[in-house]
């Protein structure tokens, strides 16, 4: 009996090796490519892996369309980061929403940066705190810019932090939450400076 159990993994060792040595990783085989600088190799291999919801590879995509200039590659590019956004990379949100609202697509800006506030980037939320005290994109809104700066206070965003302070500053009906955030304040600066 002990032989025949021997034999038998043996023989499941045997069958997963040679499906290992037959499989080929489209995903790994695109990084490794990127990582010797073989870019135009890489780029259809990553954009596959990104199309099987590869967040790293439609990154390493983007990296590599970015540097191109024609119309069609900026197209592909656009199409990529919109990929990494849905996929749940937040940087990649607060880029497409800074490139909606470079191009004039206000709305569409406004729910990207929110996409990437929600996923937990603080930048993206220090942005729309921007956007609401400004009059640039919209008529200005002092409780919206102020959730936002909070939201990118307990983020990380030492900036977030200042501007709501500065808001509940100038509203003394709220400024018992000045002590809460001027302590993230304090912890933000001493998680950079650790």
């Amino acid at each position: 009996m002990a032989v025949n159990k021997r034999v038998v993994l043996i023989f499941r060792f045997f069958l997963l090796l040679l499906f290992l040595l037959g499989c080929k990783n489209k995903d790994l085989d695109g990084k490794i490519l990127y990582q010797k600088g073989e870019y135009q190799k890489a780029l259809p291999l990553l954009e596959k892996s990104c199309n099987g919801s590869d967040v790293q590879s439609c990154i390493l995509a983007f990296k590599i369309l970015v540097r191109q200039k024609d119309k069609l590659t900026q197209d592909k590019t656009l199409a990529i980061i919109k990929k990494a956004c849905e996929y749940g990379d937040t940087p990649s949100c607060e880029s497409l929403g800074h490139f909606f609202l470079n191009t004039g697509d206000i709305i569409r800006g406004i729910k990207t940066l929110k996409q990437g506030c929600q996923g937990g980037n603080p930048n993206s939320c220090f942005d729309l705190g921007e956007i609401f005290t400004q009059d640039q994109y919209l008529k200005p809104n002092i409780d919206q810019a102020y959730h936002f700066f909070e939201k990118s206070c307990y983020g990380g965003n030492i900036q977030g932090c200042n501007k709501a302070i500065k808001i509940l500053k100038q509203h003394p009906q709220k400024s018992d939450k000045i002590p809460l955030l001027e302590k993230q304040r304090l912890k933000n600066k001493e998680f950079f400076h650790s």
